[in-house]
């Protein structure tokens, strides 16, 4: 009954990658575990959106700007724009649910007017949140020549799943702002 990415708690059924990569017309299913959460930035609480991924396989950050992809459990990038804000930098401790992680990355693209996004590697992000094996969301790429809207139909098929194209998950995020905020507005 998810529609969109930052608009509610996803967690997929065990096992949905296997079976979403047997399906005819996959070229390629990259797990992720994602969640809002709180930090504590400078005696500041600030909203910012985890997402735990497989940096050898991807579906972390799309652009890195200075540093590298984690490489161990308690190594995160973390968003360029918000790490300004806080005076944060490479190498610099993050404590994060009662874990440190270190600053080995910064990455571009990744805040907005609501939040940002920092990446751990996803058994990091399982620890974190208790949650092993646990994927919130597969992001999908059919294998060249498959038809996307047949994709889509078998995947929503699946127990469990609902299966949206890129271009309608970002249009369910923001009609979904949209209606939060209008009303204060």
């Amino acid at each position: 009954g998810v529609v969109n990415l930052l608009g509610a708690t996803s967690l997929l059924p065990p096992g949905i990658e296997a079976q979403v990569e047997a399906e005819q017309g996959i070229g390629q299913a990259l797990p992720i575990l994602s969640q809002f959460v709180i930090l504590d930035l400078h005696g500041k609480k600030q909203p910012a959106y985890l997402i735990g991924y497989d940096p050898e396989q991807g579906g972390g950050p799309w652009r890195i700007t200075a540093g590298r992809e984690p490489q161990t459990d308690s190594e995160m990038i973390f968003d360029r724009v918000l790490a300004e804000r806080h005076d944060l930098a490479l190498g610099d401790s993050l404590e994060l649910m009662g874990q440190d992680f270190t600053i080995v990355g910064l990455s571009d693209g990744t805040t907005s007017w609501m939040t940002s996004f920092f990446f751990i590697r996803k058994p990091a992000a399982e620890d974190l949140l208790r949650a092993p094996g646990a994927v919130s969301f597969l992001l999908v790429t059919p294998a060249e020549g498959a038809d996307l809207n047949t994709l889509v139909r078998r995947l929503d098929d699946l127990e469990g799943v609902n299966a949206l194209t890129k271009t309608a998950m970002a249009a369910n995020d923001l009609k979904l702002f949209a209606k939060v905020f209008s009303a204060p507005l």
